[in-house]
C-alpha cells in the first residue's frame, strides 16, 4: 500500500513550491484537461491530484533550467501522438511474465552496476534495456512499445493545448511541457509492462519517479516497483510527489524527505550507494599502501553552463566559487589547491568549455587535474584533506574514502533547496559569495579533526563495504518470498 506523507511544515521557505502545487491541484482538478488525464491514467481522484501536483512541480522554472518557448512546446505536443505512432511498436503480443525485471541502460552499464545483483535474483528474470541488449535475456527497449489504447487517447490530447498554454502563462510555469511528459511516461511504461509483464520491476531511474510510471506498473504488474537511488537528493521540486512501492536508498536521509516532498513510498530501505561502494577495495588498497596526502583543498568539477544541467543563475554562481578558490591559493600560497575535472569525451564541447572557463579564473597556482576515468576523482579525493562542491555526490562520498576527510558544500546561487548539509560546519550558503567568510570556513575545516564520518554523512550513506549489490538482491528476493511491499 502506498501511503501519503504527512503535510509538510509551511514555514520552510525552501518548500514554498509545495503549497503552490497543493493550491494548483485544488483549483484545477475540475478542468477538462485534467478530467481527461484522470481517464487516460485510469486513476482515482486522489491519484490524479498526486499527478497534478507532480506535473506542477515539473513545470517550474527551477526544474526547466533551459527555458523552451511555449510555441515550440505546443508544436511538439501537437506532433506527439503522430511521432509515437511512427516510432513505437503497437502491433505486438504480450510475452510471458517473469518474477523480476531489471531496467538498465546498456550492457556496459549493467555489467558495472547491476550484474551481481541480477545474478543473485531468484526466480525467472530478464533485463529491460534502453536500447538493444545482446548476451542477456531481455525485453525490447523500455520506451519502444505502446498500446493501441494509449495511441487513441494521445490523439485526443492536442485538443487541450490552448487551455494548457493559457494555464502555463497564468502560472509562469511550463505546464504544457510537463503535461506532455506525464502523458508520455504513462504511455511508454503501460506499453512496456503490458508487453513484458513482471512481478517486481527494479530500476536505476530515480530522477523523476513519476506517479504515472507507478500507475502504469500498478495497472499491469502484481508486485512492487523497486527504485534504486541514483544520486544525491534534496528538497528540490524535481523530487516532489514521486511514487513507488520501494525505494532502495543510499542511507536514511531519504526518509526525512518523504514528508516535506510529499513522496508516496510504501517502504524505504537503506542499502548504500553503488558508486561509492565500487571504490571500497581501491580505497582500502591505498590505505594499506600508505598513500600520502597531496592536496589540502580539492574542488570537484560539476561542469559549466549550458552543459551542467543547471539554470544560468546557478551555473554562474560556480564562477564565484572559482574566483574564491583562486583567491584562497593566492592569499595562502602554502596551501596545496587543485581542481578535479570530471571525465569528458575527448574534444567534446562540455570539456572544452569547462576547461576554458576555469583556466580564465585559476591564475595563481590552482592545479587542474585531468580525468581519464578509472576512478581518478576518488583517488585524488583520497589524497586530499578537504573536498569542495556545490551538490556533487562526491561531497558526501569524500567523508568515507579516508579517515579525517572533510567536505564543504558551497551554495552561492541563492537557492534554499540546494543546501545539502544540515550540519552547518559543512554547508556554506552565501549569495554574496564573500571571500572572507569562505576563507574562514575552509581554514576552520582544515583544522577540524574527524575520527569518523560525521552523523550528517552517515545519514546519507549507511554502508561502505562493497556489498550494495548483495543487499539489493537480498531485498528483492525477500519481496518475492513475502509478497509486495
Amino acid at each position: 500500500m502506498i501511503k501519503p506523507a504527512a503535510k509538510p511544515q509551511a514555514d520552510n521557505p525552501a518548500l514554498a513550491f509545495i503549497s503552490k502545487a497543493e493550491d494548483f491541484a485544488a483549483a484545477h482538478r475540475g478542468d477538462a484537461a485534467f478530467r481527461f488525464l484522470r481517464l487516460y491514467l485510469q486513476a482515482s481522484q486522489d491519484e490524479l491530484e498526486l499527478v497534478m501536483k507532480k506535473l506542477y512541480c515539473d513545470a517550474l522554472p527551477q526544474v526547466n533550467y533551459q527555458a523552451e518557448p511555449l510555441w515550440r512546446v505546443a508544436l511538439e505536443s501537437l506532433l506527439h501522438p503522430f511521432l509515437y505512432a511512427l516510432k513505437k511498436s503497437w502491433l505486438w503480443s504480450p510475452e510471458p511474465a517473469v518474477d523480476v525485471q531489471l531496467e538498465t541502460i546498456d550492457l556496459a552499464y549493467f555489467r558495472k552496476w547491476f550484474a551481481q545483483a541480477f545474478e543473485g535474483f531468484s526466480g525467472t528474470k530478464r533485463l529491460s534495456p534502453r536500447g538493444s541488449l545482446p548476451e542477456q535475456p531481455s525485453t525490447g527497449p523500455v520506451e519502444g512499445s505502446i498500446t493501441p489504447r494509449a495511441l487513441l487517447w494521445l490523439a485526443a490530447a492536442p485538443l487541450f493545448i490552448p487551455a494548457l498554454w493559457l494555464l502555463s502563462r497564468r502560472h509562469g510555469a511550463n505546464l504544457l511541457k510537463s503535461y506532455r511528459r506525464c502523458l508520455g511516461v504513462y504511455a511508454v511504461y503501460e506499453g512496456h509492462f503490458r508487453r513484458w509483464p513482471c512481478r517486481h520491476f527494479v530500476t536505476y531511474a530515480d530522477e523523476l519517479n513519476h506517479p504515472s510510471r507507478w500507475l502504469a506498473f500498478k495497472h499491469n504488474c502484481s508486485g512492487s516497483l523497486v527504485v534504486v537511488q541514483n544520486g544525491e537528493r534534496g528538497l528540490h521540486p524535481f523530487y516532489a510527489y514521486s511514487a513507488m512501492d520501494v525505494y532502495l536508498t543510499f542511507g536514511d536521509f531519504c526518509e526525512t524527505m518523504r514528508a516535506p516532498l510529499r513522496m508516496r513510498v510504501g517502504r524505504l530501505h537503506a542499502v548504500g550507494a553503488l558508486c561509492l561502494n565500487e571504490h571500497y577495495e581501491r580505497m582500502r588498497a591505498l590505505e594499506r599502501a600508505g598513500e600520502p596526502l597531496v592536496w589540502d583543498v580539492l574542488m570537484v568539477d560539476q561542469g559549466v553552463f549550458p552543459h551542467c544541467g543547471l539554470d544560468l543563475k546557478t551555473a554562474r554562481s560556480f564562477e564565484a566559487m572559482f574566483r574564491n578558490l583562486n583567491e584562497l591559493k593566492k592569499r595562502n600560497p602554502g596551501l596545496r589547491v587543485a581542481y578535479q575535472l570530471r571525465q569528458y569525451p575527448e574534444g567534446s564541447a562540455p570539456g572544452r568549455d569547462t576547461l576554458a572557463l576555469i583556466k580564465s579564473f585559476f591564475t595563481d597556482g590552482v592545479e587542474i587535474l585531468p580525468n581519464k576515468g578509472n576512478g581518478a576523482s576518488y583517488v585524488n579525493l583520497y589524497k586530499s584533506r578537504l573536498a569542495i562542491t556545490f551538490n556533487s555526490t562526491l561531497g558526501y562520498e569524500a567523508f568515507f574514502l579516508r579517515r579525517g576527510m572533510k567536505a564543504l558544500f558551497v551554495n552561492y546561487a541563492g537557492n534554499p533547496y540546494e543546501n545539502y548539509s544540515t550540519d552547518e560546519r559543512f554547508q556554506l550558503t552565501d549569495e554574496t559569495a564573500d571571500y572572507g567568510r569562505y576563507e574562514r570556513r575552509v581554514l576552520d575545516l582544515l583544522k577540524l579533526e574527524l575520527e569518523e564520518p560525521p552523523a550528517v554523512a552517515r545519514q546519507r550513506h549507511s554502508h561502505f563495504d562493497g556489498r550494495v549489490q548483495e543487499r539489493i538482491a537480498a531485498f528483492v528476493n525477500g519481496l518475492s518470498k513475502g509478497g509486495a511491499a
